[in-house]
């Protein structure tokens, strides 16, 4: 035996379920979405850290910021649109070469300094040291102490 229930009166059995209602159909189309924004060239970030960066290492940064610029600025214009961050491989460019003019003015300024200074004299030796041996003596004067 089965241990189904009984069918209920008055039909012949459980028979096939109802049919499901109609669907709603397929959802409208909302096209392909929102564009994807365009990435930031990475050389621009590169250029504009180095000319930052030059401050603290003496200007050895500044040296790689200026090309990583243009080539950043070349990439950027060929891309027609696809990455951005001209902006920033300006300012890595205009930064490292500002850094390197204030390096050369004052490197100029202290050749300047240096050699518009006044120069010692002829007779001036401040590394004079006598050839002969001098020897002091202490005074032999008798002082008699009053008791």
């Amino acid at each position: 035996m089965s241990d189904l229930p009984p069918p209920p009166p008055g039909g012949t059995g459980w028979g096939t379920p109802p049919s499901p209602p109609p669907g709603y159909g397929a959802a409208p189309g909302y096209g392909y979405g929102y564009p994807a924004p365009p990435k930031t060239n990475g050389y621009a970030i590169a250029a504009l850290i180095c000319g930052i960066c030059s401050f603290a290492v003496c200007g050895l940064a500044a040296l790689a910021g200026i090309p990583l610029g243009i080539v950043a600025l070349r990439q950027i214009k060929e891309s027609q649109g696809a990455e951005q961050g001209r902006g920033m491989a300006l300012a890595g460019v205009w930064v490292s070469v500002a850094y390197l003019v204030v390096v050369v003015l004052v490197v100029i300024g202290f050749i300047v300094l240096v050699a518009v200074a006044d120069p010692p004299q002829d007779d001036f030796e401040p590394y004079y040291f006598p050839t002969t041996s001098t020897t002091f003596e202490l005074p032999t004067t008798s002082t008699s102490v009053p008791r």
